[in-house]
């Protein structure tokens, strides 16, 4: 149970040995079509595997287009004008944002609906996707938007440092403070049973800015030692 939350980082990792491969070998304009048609293709895929797999949300093979789509944001802001691109456009991408987040509210909020619902295993996956891909490319704006100033904030750039810790780490606490505190597992019936959950936090977050500083940074940095041909995807687009 404690493991279940790895789902994310083995979907990760097969990604990262995957995908270095296939960029070094194809040009850009081979990659960017690749990439749109793995975008296209997710949700036929989920839809046809979504009575075959379970959970269907933790393969790989079914959330290509959320690893996709922050490849089209890779080629896009490496290509030459792109801030330019960005500057002329950064009203298209708030409204963008605004309608992606619409649609995955009424896709979650409808009666019947959730998270496991077919609707989202479909096309909700893809428009979440979609919508954070949305925000990356606002956050890096290089023109002043109504999101930019707050996804560079201090306090959400401090968060997202030790957010994976945070991710691997809050459920095994939880449990932990809950069952050495009330014997039970989470619960929330009362005002004290809200005691286990500020332990749990001050713990998850403790141990995740540890981590960051002592372990995770440092790895960071050893990677950051090694440095790589840089080739410009204008020049590798043909």
């Amino acid at each position: 149970m404690y493991l279940g939350l790895t789902w994310s980082l083995a979907v990760e990792e097969q990604f990262y040995l995957t995908l270095p491969f296939i960029v070094r070998r194809v040009s850009a304009r081979t990659l960017l079509g690749l990439s749109v048609l793995t975008i296209v293709a997710a949700p036929f895929a989920r839809l046809l595997a979504n009575r075959l797999i379970s959970p269907l949300s933790a393969y790989t093979v079914v959330r290509t287009d959320a690893l996709m789509f922050g490849v089209l944001a890779a080629i896009v802001v490496r290509r030459v004008g792109s801030a330019d691109v960005f500057g002329k456009h950064t009203q298209a991408l708030l409204i963008a944002a605004y309608a992606l987040l619409g649609a995955v509210l009424l896709i979650f909020t409808k009666r019947g609906r959730n998270h496991e619902s077919v609707q989202m295993d479909t096309v909700g996956y893809s428009v979440l996707a979609a919508f954070y891909c949305c925000l990356l490319l606002l956050a890096i704006s290089p023109r002043d938007n109504p999101l930019r100033a707050l996804l560079r904030c201090n306090v959400l750039i401090r968060l997202g440092s030790v957010a994976y810790s945070v991710y691997l780490l809050h459920w095994t606490l939880l449990c932990g403070a809950y069952y050495l505190m009330t014997g039970a597992p989470p619960h929330l019936k009362q005002f004290k049973d809200l005691e286990p959950v500020v332990v749990a936090l001050a713990l998850t977050f403790g141990i995740a800015a540890v981590s960051w500083r002592y372990f995770e940074q440092p790895l960071i940095a050893t990677g950051h030692r090694f440095r790589y041909k840089a080739l410009s995807i204008a020049a590798h687009s043909e």
